[in-house]
């Protein structure tokens, strides 16, 4: 090897070296960032469930009690609705809470795949789905003559008003927090014979006249004033509504209309209770400013409506550990890689660097993610936030304890060796 490419070779082993180390430093920054930003919204969601529960009012849903006017109150009682819900296009009723218009039409759709990873060729292919949506076969790399026809009719959401529970009236927008439906079948609603053609005109989403129907139309690709001939409609099974020739064999253009319900039952509420009126509505945790309003089926204790959404073990808040944890992982050990030579001017650095770097970077990496969620938790709960913080601090007196022996043991296998 010449003068000139060992310089070059220690040129290029330098730069490999500043690149493993702004790399890692940056991964590890990031997964800081990450780690702070996660656990401090966990912490804060921690302390509003503390506040909330702290403060919420159990009470008799039977009568209204002018006392807890402005409180978050909690109560379990059955729900009821004043009156039936009518889709007013196909006359389909039920004595529900809420009711669920949803369209499917059968139309093309087009997928790609790689057939070939070296040629990178695609593969396109054609098949007709069943989709609430409509597709645009514009779109497609090549339609060759397949057009979709428009959505015939819109999707819609029925939402009884008022609906009481007990004393208390429950307005709709609590309701649209019941994201579980039950199947209607056709054979137990009331239909409205109609032969004569109809014309769709989706409905504003609002509130209906006093006393009626909350209504939520879904867009779809529909045209104002389609008209659509609900005669041609046929009942399959009991389950939904049917236009086409065959519903064993659909063509392009057939239509399925079905229904879902939220059905009265025994629901468990937290929410506000409304100065001066018998209403309910959102509350606020004074300890986050985060909203408290919520409705579970069944009986339930009001910590349990309230983590539903923003609990600190929710696995959204693990799955940002994880990767907090990982790219730490990832950063310090690219960081000890590249940086050996430094570990042997700093004690505890050069012990846990005699475990190795992968394994070096996995116990700083768990040090440092204990040490920033346990910052994070520290303002809210001193005692989580100091235990994972000594926690860290144990984990490297052990690791440097143990990468002491294994260094030592290293020493003693190289001076028998010489």
């Amino acid at each position: 090897m010449t003068t000139e490419d060992h310089v070059r070779s220690i040129a290029g082993r330098m730069a490999g070296f500043v690149r493993n180390i702004v790399l890692g430093a940056m991964l590890t920054a990031a997964a800081i960032v990450l780690h702070f930003w996660n656990d401090w919204r966990a912490a804060q969601s921690a302390a509003g469930l503390t506040s909330t529960a702290a403060g919420v009012r159990t009470v008799d849903p039977s009568r209204v009690d002018r006392a807890n006017d402005g409180r978050l109150i909690h109560f379990t009682t059955t729900l009821t609705a004043r009156g039936g819900l009518i889709d007013p296009l196909f006359g389909i009723s039920a004595n529900v809470l809420r009711l669920r218009r949803t369209v499917e039409m059968y139309q093309w759709d087009e997928a790609t795949d790689t057939s070939e990873r070296r040629s990178f060729a695609q593969r396109v292919h054609r098949m007709a789905v069943w989709d609430r949506k409509h597709i645009d076969t514009r779109r497609f790399r090549r339609s060759e003559g397949r057009v979709n026809p428009p959505m015939p009719l819109p999707e819609l959401v029925l939402t009884a008003s008022p609906i009481m529970a007990g004393a208390y009236e429950i307005p709709p927008e609590l309701l649209d927090r019941i994201g579980h439906f039950d199947k209607l079948p056709l054979s137990e609603a009331v239909t409205r014979p109609v032969t004569r053609p109809a014309t769709t005109q989706p409905a504003t989403a609002g509130a209906g006249p006093a006393g009626g129907p909350v209504a939520t139309t879904k867009p779809a690709a529909t045209r104002p004033g389609t008209t659509v001939d609900l005669s041609e409609f046929k009942v399959v099974d009991g389950q939904y509504l049917y236009r086409g020739a065959d519903p064993a064999n659909p063509r392009v253009g057939d239509v399925r209309v079905s229904f879902d319900v939220v059905k009265p039952g025994v629901y468990t509420i937290l929410a506000m209770q409304v100065p001066g009126t018998n209403k309910v509505a959102p509350g606020f945790s004074k300890a986050n400013n985060q909203p408290v309003f919520g409705i579970l089926p069944g009986t339930h204790p009001p910590e349990a409506i309230h983590r539903e959404p923003g609990s600190p073990n929710t696995p959204l808040y693990w799955i940002l550990r994880g990767a907090g944890l990982l790219g730490a992982w990832i950063g310090l050990a690219l960081v000890m890689g590249s940086l050996r030579w430094i570990a042997g001017f700093i004690p505890f650095v050069r012990s846990i660097a005699a475990l190795g770097t992968v394994t070096g970077g996995l116990i700083l990496a768990v040090a440092v993610s204990a040490a920033v969620v346990g910052l994070a938790w520290l303002p809210y709960q001193p005692v989580v936030g100091g235990a994972l913080i000594a926690g860290a601090v144990v984990v490297i007196f052990l690791a440097r304890a143990a990468g002491a022996v294994v260094r030592r043991a290293q020493e003693a296998d190289e001076r028998g060796a010489q």
